[in-house]
This record gives structure tokens, sequence and C-alpha cells, in this order.
């Protein structure tokens, strides 16, 4: 079960503008990073950002208060049209763990039942690079409507239903989507969230995708600190009271063009080829495996997939099942009841039942 941190984040966002009777705010995360076959970056207007929150109305010289967590979940959702453009409407999520140095992160599998019903699995057999998660498109939905998946984070929704704090009722902790890309079948996309709200000011309605020129400014927690002060100046900029320094604004897409918001590398990491390398071997590192077990698992999963499924999954969803194969390789051996010489046919059998179960 991912862990949930719940250790809330506020920012407290005051009107000095001056120049109008109130003024409203939205929050949206900095873009993260999200990449797929062949480190394909996915960027506007492929990539949408929609709204995190929208505050109400602040006053002159009043402030609203918004409260969030860094726990994050992968989600399925549909794309509606509205009179601003789309809109992003969460339909299903489930909670994730970030890699961490052992490369353990969570994969969830998405797809739509015959009833057209979408679903969110864990991949307990496969795992996410250090500080991201991996979600896989598997069968799509046929009813015609647009549908995305992404990465969403969790809001207290009670924390800006007055602007009064003292009269804020228990935290409503819901997951509100982030970023999303299409679903498409047989994509696998590997999210990595920057860990870091942007606010602007602007009446958009929570879940509109905004567009990668829109202006934002990133707002930096220092370490051990939870709790900051945002001040909209008399023109316009916001500057960090804690700080006293203005917060330098910048496009949507520069941030996700920045240094920190590089895509991640998709390609499996491959052991260094020796000087002198056996032809056999040769042709497991030519394939991007760094086993002949794993070349084996592959080479029997292209053939089910291409006899029996007519081609359903594609060469990344066969790969990544195919990189398990020692893994699971070792689980058998630790049996003292089962042979070495079973270990092989186990091994078929285990990937026959993987893939018919991926094909239900």
């Amino acid at each position: 079960m991912p862990s949930i941190s719940t250790q809330m984040h506020t920012i407290h966002i005051k009107n000095e503008y001056g120049q109008s009777d109130s003024r409203s705010y939205c929050l949206l995360a900095e873009p993260p990073r999200i990449a797929g076959v062949n480190d394909v970056t996915i960027r506007p207007p492929e990539l949408k950002m929609p709204v995190f929150h929208k505050t109400q109305p602040v006053g002159l010289r009043s402030q609203t208060t918004v409260s969030f967590t860094m726990d994050y979940f992968g989600f399925i959702g549909e794309l509606k049209n509205s009179t601003k453009g789309p809109r992003v409407n969460l339909i299903t999520s489930e909670p994730i763990d970030l890699g961490d140095s052992k490369n353990n992160g969570s994969t969830l599998q998405a797809s739509f039942n015959k009833n057209k019903a979408s679903q969110l699995t864990k991949n307990s057999l496969v795992f996410s690079d250090h500080g991201t998660f991996t979600i896989e498109c598997l069968e799509p939905p046929t009813d015609g409507k647009s549908y995305v998946v992404g990465i969403a984070q969790y809001l207290d929704e009670d924390s800006s239903a007055t602007n009064d704090t003292e009269d804020r009722g228990e935290e409503q902790l819901n997951p509100i989507p982030i970023a999303a890309v299409p679903y498409q079948q047989g994509r696998v996309y590997k999210i990595k969230p920057a860990n870091r709200i942007c606010v602007m000011t602007a009446d958009e309605a929570k879940g509109q995708v905004l567009g990668g020129d829109k202006i934002v400014s990133a707002v930096d927690f220092p370490q051990n600190i939870y709790e900051l002060l945002v001040v909209e100046n008399t023109v316009g900029k916001f500057r960090n009271q804690r700080t006293r320094k203005e917060i330098q604004g910048s496009t949507i897409h520069n941030l996700l063009t920045s240094d920190h918001s590089l895509p991640p590398q998709y390609r499996p990491t491959q052991a260094a080829a020796p000087h002198h390398v056996g032809r056999g071997m040769q042709e497991v590192l030519d394939a991007g495996f760094q086993t002949k077990r794993q070349l084996k698992a592959y080479q029997f999963l292209f053939k089910y997939n291409q006899n029996e499924l007519s081609g359903f999954y594609g060469e990344a969803a066969l790969k990544r099942i195919a990189l398990q194969a020692n893994a699971w390789g070792d689980l058998v051996s630790k049996n003292d009841n089962l042979s070495c010489d079973m270990m092989d046919d186990l091994l078929v059998l285990g990937l026959y039942d993987c893939i018919l179960f991926l094909g239900k």
C-alpha cells in the first residue's frame, strides 16, 4: 500500500494589487516530466495542464488559504469541452509510490472492461525508476469519448471554502488532476512530478486546461517549512513574504523545458558490453536486454502476441514483461522443491499466464 504522508503544505495568498475590488487566483502544478517510448517528451498541447484549484474572490488587503500535500495518484479521466476549451474530469484514481534508490516505483495498468468502466490496477511485477511512477494503457474505451491518464495530487478542498481560516472545518483531502496525457492503447507513460505548485492571477475553473503561454509563479518551500505567505503587489507581481523577494514569473512551456524538467530516460539500464562478447550475448545486448533468459522470454511473448493476440500489444509492453524474467527465475530457484530442470518451463508457463491475463 503506498504511503500517504499527509504533511500539509499551506499557501496564503494576499491581495495588495489595489486596482480592482477583488482578485481571483489559480494554482497549478509545475509541469511534471513525462516521457514515453524512445524518450519522447510529452509537451503541450498533448500534455494537458489543468487548474489545480481556483480561489474565491479576494478583496484588497485580504487573503485566502490553500492547503495540499505532496501525495500523488495515478488517474484516468475524461477530457470534456467547455466554453473556455478542454477540461479534465477525474474518473478514478489510485495512490502510488514514487521510486526510491531501488527503482521500485509503482506501475499502474489502465484499462476499460466490457461494461465500459475504467479501472486502474497495480502491476506487481514491473516497477518504475527513481522518482517516477508508470502508467500503461491497455484495453481501449469503446464509447468514442476522449480519455486521459496522468497524475493527481491531494488538495484540501475545505481550505478555501472561506477566507477566514479560523472558520475552516475538517480537512477534506481529495486527489485533483495536475497533469494529463491522452489515453492511447499500448502507450506507456513514465511520470516524474516536479513537487512545486505555481500561482497566477486568473478566474479559471478547476480542471480547466491552460495553454503553455500562461505565465505562472512557482512557489518554493524551504526545507522543513510548510506554510508560506505569497503577496500580489501593486503591479501584479507575486512576492514571497518570508524572503521579501519577488517570485519570478515564467510560462508553463518554459518551466517544462527548464533544466529541472528534462524528460526521464525511458530505456532500461543496460550492462556495458565487454570488449569480447560472444555471439549469443551480443544478440542479447543488441535487443536491449541483459541476459539470455530475458531475450528468450521476449521471443516467446512476441510469438504469442502475434499468433494468438493479433499483435494487440506493442513492443514496449512485451519488453517490460520480459525484463522481469530473471526476477521470476530467482523466485522459482528459491523453492527447494523445484529442480533446476523445471525452471525454464515454469518461466514459460508464468509468462504465458501473464500474457493471457493481459489479453482478457
